[in-house]
């Protein structure tokens, strides 16, 4: 019987059916054109044709890929896109870090490079090799934190070369960090700032020892500290006193620095204070306490030695050769 409408037989062969899914399918495929000049444009109004906007359009294109399928799943904002694919796009342009990306996979040597271009070279990179644990830890943070407010305590008045050698490090390596130093001798602090070393910077004077002057660091500051790196004096009390009133002040994921604790059993550098016995204290043994309870933490010994100390706000304690890090948990 010849076809005619209305009979049904064509019909009951599946060949509408066919014609409508034949009908999305295009309808589909012109939307993902559409959508591809769209993003095209967009990329180029903004300034981001590269890999970033390459893989986000790759990203975007599948949802598309995937309404074919089951339009269902898919935010109808898709349709046509534009605004949500300016709305990601500008986020990825903002979410650009402004520093060498270096500084997350290379940071060792980029420090030890930085600190060789200056006269004189800071100890760090010379007598020391602190590249190591700056580079590993400091740089990566200054990268997701560019805004850091950062503490050193010394400013190197009793080194042979001089002041300051580590300050022109900090500026070059941290252009947008909120920079702070604490010095003991006040007249070096003096003609450094008249001999224009110290510009830019934050300067507070006098003993890390004492802890009343720490208390006024901390008023005068306001604390909040991202980083503090102590590379004052290094004796014994200096150190863990400073730590004990400082370390509260750092902010949460935040990191501590201690350099050139070497000298620990030197009997120099076991000088007490009125507020710290120096003979029965060293500070890596005080360091290895906080270890202990980092690893042991469950151990019914150490809560019975320690208290409630187990529960301390360490995430992590890094140390190399003659100085050690600590990392505030978040």
């Amino acid at each position: 019987m010849p076809y005619t409408p209305g009979n049904g037989r064509r019909g009951d062969s599946g060949q509408g059916d066919s014609g409508q899914e034949s009908s999305n399918s295009r309808r589909n495929l012109r939307l993902l054109a559409v959508f591809i000049v769209i993003a095209i444009g967009l990329s180029l109004q903004l300034g981001t044709t590269n890999l970033a906007t390459i893989k986000l359009l790759r990203s975007e294109i599948k949802p598309i890929k995937a309404a074919k399928k089951d339009v269902s799943r898919v935010d109808p904002g898709y349709l046509p896109g534009t605004a949500i694919f300016r709305k990601t796009a500008e986020a990825v342009k903002k979410d650009v870090s402004r520093v060498d990306p270096g500084y997350l996979t290379n940071g060792t040597a980029i420090f030890r490079e930085t600190a060789e271009s200056f006269k004189p070279i800071t100890d760090k990179v010379t007598t020391h090799e602190y590249n190591i644990m700056y580079g590993n830890n400091l740089l990566p943070y200054y990268y997701m934190h560019t805004k850091m407010k950062m503490l050193e305590i010394g400013l190197g008045c009793d080194m042979k070369y001089g002041p300051g050698a580590s300050v022109k490090l900090w500026k070059e390596l941290f252009p947008e960090a909120d920079l702070w130093e604490a010095e003991y001798d006040g007249e070096c602090v003096k003609k450094s700032k008249e001999q224009g070393q110290l510009e830019g910077l934050n300067i507070l004077v006098g003993d890390q020892s004492n802890p009343e002057v720490l208390d006024e660091w901390i008023e005068k500051s306001g604390g909040d500290f991202d980083v503090i790196i102590d590379d004052g004096g290094h004796t014994n009390c200096q150190i863990w006193t400073s730590f004990e009133k400082l370390w509260p002040t750092i902010k949460r994921g935040g990191l501590y620095f201690i350099e050139d604790m070497q000298v620990a059993h030197t009997e120099r550098y076991k000088d007490s204070t009125p507020t710290c016995d120096g003979k029965d204290l060293n500070v890596p043994n005080k360091l290895k306490e906080i270890f202990d309870r980092l690893i042991y933490e469950d151990s019914p010994e150490i809560r019975a030695a320690d208290g409630e100390k187990h529960t301390g706000d360490v995430e992590f304690l890094f140390c190399q050769s003659q100085a050690c890090v600590l990392k505030k948990k978040v």
